[in-house]
């Protein structure tokens, strides 16, 4: 019997104690968009120049008027959609990992510098969408209207070996430029 009065005196002491606090309940979420693109300025800073049209993006690599060095330039596409990259003077793709990259010159290893004020010759992407453009996405919008191909580019000032070769030391890490 004192064990039961003990086991009901402190039932009713927690159970005062748990009605004294007041319930919290919580339901936290976190979410970021982000539209856009940063543009780092760094030396060589070549210009790139992108168009649409027709089912294709169209690219073209610039080295700047006043740089102070030639560049060699690389480019990856990445995309879900099937894609036929191509482009007079440029070589690949060339498979690294998980990247494939398209070089600027007839091999990985004997790269076409572009000197200042000089572009590349033009790399394009013909895209191949999934349906044709007359169907509609789930969202009612037409194939065609909405894509997502990103393309990745990486230049490098020339490099000169003692002998005078050149190559391209794509893991340097360029200096800001200063203003």
């Amino acid at each position: 019997m004192r064990k039961k009065a003990i086991l009901l005196a402190s039932l009713a002491v927690a159970l005062v104690l748990g009605m004294s606090i007041t319930p919290a309940w919580g339901y936290f979420t976190d979410t970021h968009t982000a539209n856009g693109g940063l543009q780092v300025r760094v030396t060589p800073s070549p210009t790139i120049y992108e168009w649409y049209a027709e089912g294709t993006k169209h690219l073209v690599v610039s080295n700047e008027q006043n740089a102070t060095s030639p560049v060699f330039a690389r480019a990856r596409v990445i995309t879900t959609l099937d894609t036929a990259v191509a482009g007079e003077g440029w070589y690949g793709p060339v498979t690294d990992g998980d990247a494939q990259w398209y070089y600027y010159g007839t091999s990985e290893n004997d790269l076409t510098e572009i000197a200042p004020g000089a572009s590349s010759n033009e790399l394009t992407v013909k895209i191949t969408f999934p349906r044709l453009e007359s169907a509609t996405q789930p969202d009612g919008s037409a194939y065609g209207d909405q894509l997502n191909v990103i393309v990745y580019y990486e230049a490098t000032a020339v490099e000169y070996r003692a002998d005078g070769t050149t190559f391209a030391d794509w893991n340097k890490v360029p200096k800001p430029q200063e203003s």
